[in-house]
């Protein structure tokens, strides 16, 4: 495929996907309701990785910086969800 094809049809994945998650919202899934918009949001994440950042194509250091973003994205993920769950005192939001 020629790059800009490659593009056009990233994007377009990733509206259809956003599509999905917008539908999603609206269906009686009951427990599946907090697992298909993160599936959806981790196959989006993907999309961007592999076509958008080319890490699919290239030297290995790109792989080495986006597992180091990820990295300290988990971290901060873990900080800020161990500061949410040790707090307390506060009332519950409406």
């Amino acid at each position: 495929m020629t790059p800009l094809r490659t593009f056009v049809v990233g994007w377009l994945v990733l509206l259809a996907l956003l599509g999905a998650n917008w539908g999603s919202a609206y269906l009686p899934l009951g427990q599946a309701h907090a697992f298909v918009p993160l599936a959806i949001a981790i196959i989006q994440a993907l999309i961007i990785a592999l076509v958008f950042m080319k890490l699919g194509q290239g030297a290995r250091t790109k792989w080495i910086f986006a597992g180091a973003g990820f990295y300290w994205l988990l971290i901060m993920l873990a900080l800020s969800a161990t500061d949410y769950v040790t707090r307390s005192g506060f009332p519950a939001s409406p």
